[in-house]
């Protein structure tokens, strides 16, 4: 039987005020990069310039002034021309903030063409996005600088409720408590910061109020619509049903999650965070680089398990103890950004564009290699879809083409 040997706090097991919270936070984060930074070679950051690794750096920052060694340390950041995925502005504002040496990497389609192979080997599994091409692409520059250690930002946004779709459990949490005046803050907070519209809060907020098996199965109906004609018949009906977030949850015995707590918790255990410490440390590695994780530092998250939901979103703001913690350590246009990207891609444009022959090829790879999971016609109209703007373009098309790859590569079949 297989056993587990180490458990997290139950969620909620640590209360504290927000003060006294923020500041042990600031303390054992802090506590945790100094750790981090011990090293016989040179040691660098990824910056995406985002909350959690500006965190990061000027935390670093602070500490390699004290020992004089400010010189020996370069954060290195992805960049596009394409603006909506651009954060240069923000990168730029923490190495002006801080001093220190910046390099940056602009990943090519061409790049993730020629290197599709080499990545999918590395990986050893299809994978989710491009994203994880830009992410390779940073420690590839950070090897040819002679970097051996990166710090890395992963682990935050999983601890501290720092994805835009938590915010259901979010309303769940201040509906039970009672806090309206909490909740009608969160809702006009994320329409005037995110945009939303009055209709998705309602939409978010009726989400909030029902069971999670009603949340279930109303997601399986929406995915069942014909949007899964890619799949062979066999598969399809059975994988629009399941809903691989409560799948991944019921296999880790989890029943029931009702506010961000539970849901943090989750996400690091069974979830999210797994699947992108996999491509972590495949990416560093590739390169020969030592990838790690000040935020995941043992006594952190246990600490910020413990607190539960308290503290984490506050009106329309997520990760309100971290942003409150970095006050006055990082740049404010970066402590107040709201949106999310963290080594996004102009992946849509990619699609339709300098890799739309590249992923058509990879989808009729699949369909020739896996006959029993895909329809060939179904993909090919997927693509059209696509390339026509009939379908937003969203992550299926890369990640069909990636199984076609990853199969091509190991030589596996279906």
């Amino acid at each position: 039987d297989v056993e587990r040997w180490y458990r997290l706090p139950m969620p909620g097991s640590i209360d504290l005020g927000f003060v006294e919270a923020k500041d042990r936070f600031l303390e054992l984060l802090d506590e945790s990069v100094q750790l981090h930074l011990r090293s016989d070679v040179r040691v660098g950051s990824c910056l995406s310039g985002g909350l959690d690794s500006s965190s990061l750096v000027c935390l670093a920052e602070r500490q390699l002034r004290l020992i004089g060694k400010v010189d020996a340390f370069t954060t290195v950041t992805a960049r596009f021309s394409e603006k909506e995925v651009d954060e240069r502005r923000f990168a730029d504002s923490v190495t002006r903030h801080t001093g220190l040496a910046a390099a940056y990497v602009f990943p090519k389609p061409e790049d993730l063409i020629a290197q599709a192979e080499k990545l999918s080997w590395h990986q050893d599994e299809p994978f989710g996005s491009t994203s994880i091409f830009a992410q390779y692409s940073v420690f590839q520059e950070a090897r040819h600088l002679g970097i051996k250690v990166m710090l890395d930002g992963q682990g935050a946004d999983e601890q501290l409720a720092g994805y835009h779709w938590m915010f259901p459990y979010y309303y769940r949490q201040l509906l039970r408590s009672g806090d309206v005046v909490k909740l009608m803050q969160a809702l006009i907070g994320r329409h005037r910061l995110h945009g939303v519209s009055l209709k998705g809060s309602l939409q978010s907020l009726a989400l909030g109020t029902l069971p999670q098996i009603v949340v279930s199965t109303l997601s399986a109906n929406r995915r069942q619509f014909g949007q899964f004609s890619w799949l062979s018949s066999e598969f399809r009906e059975p994988f629009a049903k399941r809903s691989p977030f409560f799948s991944a949850l019921a296999h880790d015995g989890v029943k029931r999650i009702d506010g961000l707590g539970e849901l943090c918790t989750a996400q690091i255990r069974s979830t999210n965070l797994p699947a992108l410490l996999h491509y972590e440390d495949r990416c560093s590695m590739a390169h020969g680089i030592e990838a790690r994780v000040p935020f995941l530092d043992h006594r952190l998250v246990e600490f910020s398990t413990g607190l539960g939901g308290r503290h984490k979103m506050d009106g329309a703001e997520t990760k309100s103890i971290l942003r409150a913690a970095m006050d006055g350590i990082i740049p404010s246009d970066v402590q107040m950004r709201h949106d999310k990207l963290g080594f996004a891609t102009p992946e849509s444009r990619w699609m339709t564009g300098p890799l739309r022959q590249f992923v058509s090829d990879r989808l009729a790879l699949a369909a020739e290699r896996f006959p029993m999971i895909f329809d060939r016609r179904g993909l090919t109209q997927l693509a059209s879809d696509v390339s026509t703007g009939r379908r937003v373009p969203d992550f299926t098309l890369w990640r069909i083409a990636s199984f076609g790859t990853w199969g091509d590569v190991f030589k596996v079949s279906a």
